[in-house]
């Protein structure tokens, strides 16, 4: 899915769910990757983080099956954030 300054996609993985966003244009950005899932529960990453233009991050929520979950992106500077169609695990 597109931010405006970049794509934000969310996949399963063997351990959970990676969610990864490539900024492309913009200036630097902190920003937070969480996923939250249809059975309610919620998870957070490490916690928020900087990325400029051209710079990739990805991070796995190694929580195991889950069902359907989204990935959000929210940014810390403003409060907007972006949802991810569901991926089911």
């Amino acid at each position: 899915m597109s931010t405006g300054s970049g794509s934000f996609c969310v996949y399963t993985d063997p351990a959970g769910y990676d969610v990864s966003y490539h900024k492309i244009s913009g200036a630097t950005a902190l920003v937070d990757f969480n996923l939250v899932c249809d059975n309610g529960r919620t998870f957070g990453d490490g916690g928020a983080f900087y990325i400029a233009a051209g710079q990739q991050k990805t991070y796995t929520f190694a929580v195991g099956s889950q069902g359907a979950c989204r990935g959000k992106l929210i940014d810390k500077n403003t409060g907007t954030y972006w949802l991810t169609g569901r991926v089911s695990r």
